[in-house]
């Protein structure tokens, strides 16, 4: 049975929110997944809500570089890159800015944070981590770390999407949508969930969690009346098996 219903547990002989427990490592077989985008200029049509201001593309399994768009300021920094390798397995590498590319092979890159700056405490440029000459994640310059609003479910778990939120910039009508896509299953996406605003952040809460199996893809999409910056979050428990 699902356990992370239950609003309590007991732990080293004291009753301790489930939640609190979660993100303390303390309940086995689940994961708490925190996934946070930004697009820094989401225009008229739908885009994903990430670094790339566009429709983020999947790209072809492969291993990974980071490299500096510039000429040199970024150079030897220090990458660490989260994903999920050719069999949706999750991996991670960590791997130096202009530097040799990744041990794993990736089929999706989940996340990358900058672990160390070689200019300072922070990127001064964007870094991107790319697959094949194509960039299949970015660290904006001054962020840290990327800004994608895009997970997918590892293979051998079952994820629970929680809730979500979107927020923009400026005080415009803004839609966002939910959309995923089962790779088992087939080649396209479904919108689970759409969500209209003007210049106030909106969000929901799934008192029934979503429910979504292994290898599916789920991202962040949004739409402005007129071009502005928005932001997009959402939470997801993993849970061991496919249950």
């Amino acid at each position: 049975m699902t356990q992370f219903l239950n609003p309590s547990r007991t732990s080293t002989g004291k009753t301790e929110d489930f939640k609190l427990q979660l993100s303390r490592g303390h309940v086995s077989n689940h994961s708490h997944i925190n996934k946070f985008g930004w697009n820094p200029a989401l225009g008229s049509t739908f885009e994903t809500i990430w670094d790339g201001s566009n429709v983020y593309t999947y790209q072809s399994s492969g291993t990974a570089t980071a490299v500096s768009t510039s000429d040199s300021d970024d150079s030897a920094s220090t990458v660490r890159i989260s994903g999920l390798d050719a069999n949706f397995n999750e991996a991670t590498d960590l791997i130096t800015v202009d530097g040799a590319a990744s041990t794993n092979t990736y089929a999706r890159i989940n996340r990358a944070i900058l672990v160390t700056a070689n200019t300072g405490t922070i990127n001064s440029n964007a870094i991107e981590i790319r697959q094949g000459g194509e960039i299949a994640a970015q660290i904006s310059a001054g962020f840290g770390q990327t800004q994608m609003a895009l997970y997918t479910i590892p293979a051998a778990k079952t994820g629970y999407l929680f809730n979500f939120q979107g927020s923009i910039d400026k005080q415009k009508e803004v839609v966002f949508r939910i959309l995923t896509r089962d790779n088992d299953q087939g080649t396209a996406f479904n919108e689970k969930g759409r969500f209209g605003t003007f210049g106030v952040p909106v969000s929901y809460n799934y008192e029934i969690p979503l429910k979504f199996s292994a290898n599916t893809d789920i991202q962040m999409q949004g739409k402005a009346g007129a071009t502005t910056e928005a932001g997009a979050i959402f939470d997801l428990v993993l849970v061991d098996g496919n249950d």
